[in-house]
């Protein structure tokens, strides 16, 4: 058997520990190809060599690579990083990819792996001679799909037997069409690069207010690039969602699991009603104690008065929703599988502003820093952004609220773009594949894939067997499937599928 994985960040690393785990090699005839160009091997981009100022918004006990120890990232903290409290500070990212790397490393080193380091541009689906075809074979006896993939730095493979896309975070939004003008950093990472030259600007602004966005305020106050300066930062509505409440040990009750979804599938003809889902939620909230609607009323926007409130006061309530959230976060990715087009959308645009608040959330200590500079006057945060035009002698007119803000040096912090029809512009292999129909676009702009494997389906050949795609690319099949834990998740399901075809 021949297997490729295309990417080696988080979803890579965890697909090669789960085949190590699950699947039986034979050194003599099976075979890993790992593609992968960057240096650091695990990390990917969210966790590459960069500055340490950016930091990891989840608790310890979430980021470990150990499935049989929820400790393992804390120990070794413990061992490599003695002074640092990794039971009350958020680890950087490049020092959680260090971690990675570190135990991904006996993985690759087993017979069986071999890592090629070049970057796949294309992909093409191929008889057991290596000829390209363009149709599932209607022959009952025909051989099962092989897959070639093509780097320019070895042309096409050999055959594989499955393929493992983990290529990564798409590229970041440019809703205000700014990429290519001067002095806009469009993709700030990795800040040691893309902001080595900040300090020779005097104006500079942020567009957006996620976590990219509390990343660049860290790394200027790391840095002390605001003794003489103001920075502002522009958006349009609120510039947080949640701050991120003490994480709390409480095993939570639930009624919703796998035979509650198995059950309602069936009374519901295949699908699970949103309206079912939500009621459920809300009955295991209350079986909880949790008082979901004193939640909602005191911390249901990101404004600074409600994220002054969140940091200043210790709300049971508010600490055990999130801890309910963080514990629900599984599931909730399971049932995104089993709604039906109407209530996915439903969900992607009705229920986005209790979703960034449940899952967007911000460290106090970033929080408290803001806050700060908010009152000594070196940051401004600026709402009800519309426009932004650039100008002859190279600045920025940012308008907001009707008022006409300057800025030299704009940074881009609007999040990623993720919709499939936009992907011939911005990736070469998806991009590829797009365009020769191999992957096609669900109704949220995403990869349509089976659920809950994540092979792609397209008209051509219905489904890819044994090629699955992970992360950012099939969240409306499996969610916002960008965390650690939930990587791995979806790692343990395309390996357990592969091998159920494979037998």
């Amino acid at each position: 058997m021949r297997i490729a994985i295309v990417g080696f960040g988080i979803a890579g690393a965890s697909v090669l520990i789960q085949l190590s785990k699950q699947y039986q090699f034979n050194p003599d005839t099976d075979r890993v190809d790992i593609y992968e160009s960057r240096p650091r091997l695990g990390a990917g981009m969210p966790y590459a060599e960069d500055d340490d100022a950016i930091v990891i918004n989840s608790f310890p006990k979430s980021l470990t690579l150990n499935d049989d120890d929820s400790e393992d990232f804390i120990k070794w903290m413990n061992a490599h990083y003695p002074d640092f409290d990794v039971a009350n500070e958020f680890a950087p990212r490049t020092i959680y990819g260090a971690y990675v790397n570190e135990r991904v490393t006996p993985y690759l080193e087993q017979d069986y792996v071999r890592l090629i380091p070049a970057k796949v541009a294309d992909f093409q689906v191929v008889n057991s001679q290596g000829q390209a075809i363009y149709h599932r074979p209607l022959a009952k006896d025909a051989d099962p799909l092989q897959y070639q993939v093509f780097s320019e730095a070895l042309g096409w493979s050999k055959n594989y037997d499955a393929v493992f896309f983990a290529v990564g975070h798409p590229p970041y939004k440019d809703p205000y069409k700014l990429q290519g003008t001067g002095n806009f950093i469009h993709n700030p990472y990795p800040f040691k690069t893309k902001l080595a030259d900040v300090d020779n600007y005097k104006r500079i602004g942020i567009v957006g207010s996620g976590l990219t966005t509390i990343d660049l305020i860290n790394f200027f106050v790391k840095h002390d690039l605001l003794h003489d300066r103001v920075l502002n930062v522009y958006f349009r509505h609120q510039p947080f969602h949640a701050v991120i409440q003490p994480e709390t040990t409480e095993e939570f009750h639930f009624t919703i699991d796998d035979d509650w979804i198995a059950a309602q599938r069936v009374q519901h003809n295949g699908s699970v009603p949103i309206a079912v889902v939500i009621d459920q939620v809300k009955k295991n909230l209350l079986k909880n104690g949790i008082d979901y609607h004193h939640v909602w009323d005191n911390f249901n926007t990101g404004s600074v008065q409600t994220v002054t409130k969140a940091i200043r006061q210790d709300d049971e309530d508010y600490r055990r929703f999130q801890g309910f959230f963080r514990s629900f976060y599984s599931v909730q990715n399971k049932l995104m599988g089993v709604l039906n087009q109407e209530d996915k959308a439903y969900y992607a645009k009705d229920m986005s502003a209790i979703m960034l608040m449940i899952y967007l959330q911000v460290p106090k200590q970033s929080i408290s820093m803001i806050l700060e500079l908010l009152q000594t006057g070196q940051l401004k945060l600026i709402n009800g952004l519309t426009a932004i035009e650039p100008q002859a002698d190279g600045d920025y007119k940012v308008v907001a609220n009707g008022i006409h803000h300057q800025s030299d040096l704009l940074i881009n912090a609007t999040g990623f773009d993720g919709r499939l029809s936009h992907v011939q512009k911005t990736n070469t292999l998806l991009g590829n594949l797009y365009r020769r129909n191999l992957i096609i676009s669900d109704q949220a702009d995403q990869i349509l894939a089976t659920y809950p494997s994540a092979q792609p389906m397209n008209p051509n050949f219905y489904v890819l067997n044994r090629v699955y795609f992970l992360g950012y690319w099939i969240s409306s099949t499996q969610g916002g499937n960008t965390s650690v834990a939930l990587t791995k998740s979806q790692a343990r399901v395309a390996v357990a599928d592969f091998i159920a075809q494979s037998e």
